[in-house]
């Protein structure tokens, strides 16, 4: 409602959270939200104590993190009929990949009555995706390790 907004973020030492608003229930701005307002401070925040401060650490990422190719209009399994702008690479814990491939996308839409076959879609087998890195030039989301309200990234992922 724009009357408080907040983010949240953390790096392998330190975890922090910014949030912005009136002692007294006030509107901030019109379009007043997380990642359009405390996240640039939070950000900033975090810069000046890195700045001052060496970073002995280094991100590793689990070995049982689980990647797939998911179309940013419905969450879904992208298919190779969704719209290359609307694929993204998502990073997921074990046993939270989406099941399903995109409905939207799919040779099968406009049938009455039928619904997507992943195995009938070519090049697809239907299962999901094996774990391994994100192709290069892409970036996982929150690969700041930050939350509230960031969405899905923008980059694109050229289909191998």
């Amino acid at each position: 409602d724009g009357f408080d907004v907040w983010f949240v973020g953390f790096t392998p030492e330190l975890v922090t959270g910014v949030w912005i608003g009136f002692d007294q229930p006030k509107k901030i701005m019109n379009n007043a939200q997380g990642g359009r307002l405390a996240a640039p401070a939070w950000t900033t925040m975090m810069k000046e104590v890195y700045d001052r401060r060496p970073t002995n650490f280094q991100w590793n990422r689990p070995e049982d993190l689980q990647v797939a190719e998911i179309d940013s209009t419905t969450g879904f399994l992208a298919t190779p009929f969704c719209p290359r702008p609307l694929r993204y690479v998502e990073s997921f814990a074990p046993g939270t990949v989406p099941a399903t491939y995109c409905p939207v996308h799919s040779q099968m839409l406009g049938v009455p009555g039928m619904t997507p076959n992943p195995e009938a879609i070519p090049g697809t087998t239907g299962a999901v995706p094996p774990a391994a890195p994100p192709p290069a030039g892409t970036r996982p989301p929150d690969a700041s390790g930050a939350m509230g309200g960031q969405g899905p990234p923008t980059t694109t992922t050229p289909r191998p």
